[in-house]
């Protein structure tokens, strides 16, 4: 998905951006020989939190799950504003999600606005219960580039198993609203984003999905492998067809991910995720705040990026990546 966002972040692109963009890729080079990466000034791509809450229960959710209990914060337009003023002459994207549901924070579209007037691509996620004619039209009208809508399922039997609590006609209500809204306005953008999860729930849903994606008001579908914490020894909810998971069972008669753990990451040299309280983590796998490097209430993102913590993680990476949990457990492979 990083290349694909800064593909279409074309229409953003700066001098300054693509030097950036050519340094994050020297890195990772650097990092696929063995090398350790000098690492660009600041970080091409950010994913913010908008809010640490959440209105559903999904079960593979560290916050979903109640396996995190963080204390509940929104993201402020003045946090924000300080990270565009250090970093956003060299950004391309700012995600608009992390853990929590990002439209809980009614400020979002306001938010996003901030960013899209600093010429910075713009993407958000979202389970699509809170999606009413009213904020459909202000998620269109604020700038955002692009909207992953989740729809685990295509009726509500198949919709609730993974996601508890919620509700699937509102997912398809928000379809309607947000490509009326963008009808109404005359507007290309937000691109709508179909994600289905993968499961063994979801898989009678793939058909109905491909089939009628565009006729529901999205623009894109996408199938996504999910991620499970306790695969190990199986779950009930992985998918019963082995092409549909990023797990296969081995000889041992235990599961492991598909694919070689390669010691280098391209994350870890162009992107950065700061949490609502400002906390800065490795990467958006670090669920618990486990590999942190400091928070920009603080200090500057610029010395975070470089600081000893990041640089000892990277290290780490490409040293023994096996033995870090959360790389264990990551489809980057």
């Amino acid at each position: 998905m990083f290349f694909s966002i800064y593909v279409h972040s074309l229409r953003y692109v700066s001098l300054r951006k693509i030097w950036c963009l050519l340094r994050c890729v020297v890195d990772y080079a650097l990092m696929y020989v063995g090398l350790r990466p000098r690492v660009s000034r600041v970080p091409v791509s950010i994913s913010v939190e908008p809010a640490n809450v959440c209105n559903l229960r999904c079960p593979q959710c560290a916050l979903g799950s109640g396996m995190i209990h963080p204390r509940a914060k929104m993201l402020k337009a003045d946090m924000l504003r300080g990270i565009l003023n250090e970093v956003s002459d060299s950004l391309l994207s700012i995600n608009f999600f992390f853990q929590g549901e990002p439209l809980l924070n009614r400020d979002l579209p306001d938010l996003i606005a901030m960013a899209h007037e600093r010429k910075i691509y713009t993407l958000c996620s979202t389970n699509a219960q809170l999606v009413d004619a009213h904020y459909a039209e202000r998620l269109v009208s604020c700038g955002l580039d692009r909207l992953i809508i989740s729809m685990d399922g295509h009726n509500q039997q198949s919709y609730e198993q993974y996601r508890i609590g919620g509700d699937i006609e509102l997912v398809y209500s928000a379809l309607r609203h947000l490509a009326e809204a963008k009808h109404r306005l005359g507007s290309s953008t937000p691109v709508i984003e179909l994600q289905c999860l993968l499961l063994k729930s979801t898989e009678g849903s793939i058909d109905f999905l491909r089939n009628n994606y565009k006729r529901l008001g999205a623009d894109v579908l996408t199938l996504k492998t999910a991620q499970f914490y306790d695969y190990e020894h199986g779950n009930a909810l992985m998918p019963s067809e082995e092409k549909h998971s990023r797990y296969h069972l081995g000889t041992d008669g235990s599961y492991h991910l598909k694919g070689r753990l390669i010691h280098r990451c391209w994350r870890l040299v162009s992107a950065m995720v700061i949490d609502a309280h400002g906390v800065v983590r490795a990467c958006c796998f670090d669920k618990q705040g486990e590999y942190t490097y400091g928070n920009i209430d603080e200090t500057d993102i610029r010395t975070l990026w470089h600081s000893s913590r990041a640089v000892n993680f990277r290290q780490a990476v490409m040293q023994y990546r096996e033995n870090i949990d959360i790389c264990r457990n990551c489809d980057n492979v």
